[in-house]
């Protein structure tokens, strides 16, 4: 994610993606601490769930 956002030289820097995704979540989840729309899965990233009575 970080090189595709920011370019290679970010490749390694995994505590700036962390950050990033904690500030979004601060601003625009109801709990950071319980996401529900910016979800982390283990081994494979981070993902936006459909809303509710949308299919995929």
């Amino acid at each position: 994610v970080l090189q595709a956002v920011w370019g290679p030289q970010y490749g390694d820097e995994d505590d700036y993606l962390w950050t990033f995704v904690k500030r979004i979540r601060r601003k625009i989840e109801p709990d950071a601490s319980q996401p529900r729309y910016l979800l982390t899965e283990t081994g494979v990233g981070y993902h936006m769930p459909a809303p509710d009575g949308v299919q995929d």
